[in-house]
């Protein structure tokens, strides 16, 4: 048996039993629950025990904390005991409202007794007996023997917090747009190898859809969750997920809340970071590739796509905002840059060389985009419990990264201030400036915080420096001179990918195996679009690889079977041969 107190993170996963009911406010009042626990473990209980009181209880606790603790832990219970011992001492107001949603909304996994002399239970009494036909259990060890009975049939139920469903209802009502981001999708490749049967929000509104056509719906709902997390202080779900060292901490996730509360004080600055939210990938939407095709425009490049879906006002919800910040959205989209790709060392100098042009807040609102963006990632694996990748690490770097946007006045620096100081903090060996660089890169691609994974990367590189030269050279070109960048577009999705692969297949070393099979097909693609491209002068050169990133998910020894394939003059895809 698991007894589960309101100040660890609410388990799940096994039956459970909610010990609902009065809690005491004093020390001087004995509280039931100790004896009711005793009789569970003296049934042979082999469950869960949810116990809405601190393990170590000194009667103090931190209300909203408890309030979303017992929430959570409500809705995933199988049953939910009431044990009513009403007294002067023990009024159970608050237990009033809470058998009066529950009896309502799920009377199935309500079983209620309270002791003979109890006081002022009459309408509870007479409410039980009416709802479920059963009659109040007035001794707590046969109350108990009946919810051991009762939640084995239970086991299979837990309730869907409505917290979430109402949030995500209104989102689709308010931005129906976000209904694009299903059926044909270029959904981003992140752990496509995983086989995922969890229930997601994404399966729970559209029943009919493919697992396949509700990946990003269900990665954006993700990321609007978290901005409700963020602000309805629902620390311990926002880190559900998160164990070890790298678990977000409170101190970092009450900085975040004050960057969110302190700049999108205002329903409009609110709703418009909520809708830049909901867009940021309908550029990948099927629906509106085509959209734009009809004005006779063709990219892979889905935030160019996004940009022109504002441009010719093909987004109806657009209209609900004011000028000023309709204004505001288009020039971040315009002039910023994807701070995802910024903090994973996937994009390159040139990215910044529009950043200037954008006011305070719009640097605000494309790095709150960006935060909860990358936060829902993984949000089409498991988006009812949190972020996996909004952590300690992610969310230092994000700091750091707007930090260094704020404060550096030459936009052709912004990138190598960052990566220096990633560097510094990663205690790299190598002195050779362009080799720190692509080490360091790389070490944020594949998102390592362990030391002995960066001591990895770097092995690789200097080990094997007359193998990667072209990769390195690559890696440090910044498009400001007379030949262009080259960005990799899901490059960090390919190498995590990858090490999933190996990972998954037992491998000593994954992240050594990931690089000694993705860094020679990469430099090969940057080698051949150099060649066949041949571009000069300022700018970038963006190369699609999501094809091959869900191909390494699957089986990294089939990159032979991909080549580069140019789209435009300053765009190439990563695809199979024919």
């Amino acid at each position: 048996m698991i007894i589960n107190y309101s100040d660890s993170p609410v388990l799940k996963g096994k039956k459970s039993i909610f010990l609902a009911g009065p809690t005491p406010r004093s020390l001087d009042v004995k509280t039931w629950r100790k004896e009711a626990v005793k009789i569970l473990k003296d049934l042979g209980f082999d469950g869960i025990v949810y116990v809405p009181e601190l393990e170590d209880d000194d009667r103090t606790f931190n209300y909203d904390n408890q309030v979303w603790w017992e929430r959570e832990a409500l809705y995933n219970a199988n049953i939910i005991v009431f044990w009513i011992p009403r007294s002067s001492q023990l009024p159970a107001f608050t237990t009033n409202v809470e058998y009066g949603y529950w009896i309502a909304k799920n009377s199935n996994k309500v079983i209620y007794g309270r002791p003979d002399n109890s006081e002022k239970n009459r309408y509870l009494d007479w409410l039980y007996q009416t709802e479920t036909g059963n009659k109040p259990i007035n001794n707590l060890e046969e109350l108990l023997k009946v919810a051991l009975k009762q939640v084995d049939k239970n086991k299979n139920i837990a309730d869907i917090d409505s917290y979430e469903l109402n949030i995500i209802a209104n989102i689709i009502k308010t931005y129906p747009e976000i209904t694009l981001l299903t059926g044909d999708v270029e959904f981003t490749p992140e752990s496509f190898g995983v086989d995922n049967s969890d229930l997601t929000y994404g399966k729970l509104f559209f029943k009919n859809a493919e697992p396949n056509q509700l990946k990003e719906f269900d990665r954006t709902i993700l990321s609007v969750l978290l901005y409700f997390y963020i602000k309805d202080n629902r620390y311990d779900k926002f880190v559900e997920q998160q164990v070890g060292d790298n678990k977000l901490s409170r101190e970092t996730f009450n900085e975040i809340r004050e960057f969110i509360l302190s700049n999108f004080d205002t329903p409009e600055k609110e709703n418009l970071l909520l809708y830049y939210v909901v867009i940021n990938d309908l550029g990948k939407s099927q629906r509106m590739v085509d959209a734009i095709k009809s004005q006779g425009i063709e990219t892979v490049d889905h935030d160019l796509i996004l940009n022109y879906l504002l441009q010719y006002n093909m987004l109806p919800s657009l209209n609900n905002f004011s000028k000023e910040s309709t204004s505001s959205l288009i020039n971040v989209l315009n002039n910023g840059i994807n701070l995802g790709q910024f903090i994973q060392g996937e994009c390159v100098d040139y990215s910044f060389n529009k950043i200037q042009s954008l006011t305070t807040f719009e640097k605000v609102l494309m790095s709150a985009e960006a935060m909860l963006d990358i936060g829902g990632v993984l949000g089409h694996i498991n988006n009812q419990n949190g972020s996996v990748i909004l952590n300690q690490p992610t969310a230092d770097n994000f700091m750091t990264a707007s930090r260094i946007l704020s404060t550096c006045e030459d936009s052709t620096k912004i990138f190598d201030e960052f990566l220096t100081y990633k560097a510094n903090k990663m205690s790299l060996t190598a002195q050779d400036k362009n080799v720190r660089k692509t080490i360091t890169r790389l070490c944020l691609m594949l998102r390592l915080n362990n030391q002995n994974d960066i001591q990895t990367v770097e092995n690789e590189i200097l080990g094997n420096m007359e193998q990667y030269k072209t990769l390195i050279y690559e890696f440090n070109q910044s498009g400001y001179n007379d030949m262009p960048a080259i960005l990799l577009y899901y490059s960090p999705a390919m190498l995590n990918n990858a090490c999933g692969y190996f990972k998954n297949n037992n491998s000593e070393n994954p992240v050594s195996d990931a690089l000694k099979v993705c860094l020679p097909f990469l430099q090969n693609v940057m080698i051949n679009a150099r060649t066949n491209m041949n571009v000069q002068g300022k700018g970038v050169i963006t190369i699609m690889l999501r094809d091959v990133a869900m191909a390494v998910a699957e089986n990294p020894n089939q990159l032979d079977s991909f080549e580069v394939n140019i789209l435009g003059q300053d765009e190439a895809k990563v695809k199979k041969k024919e």
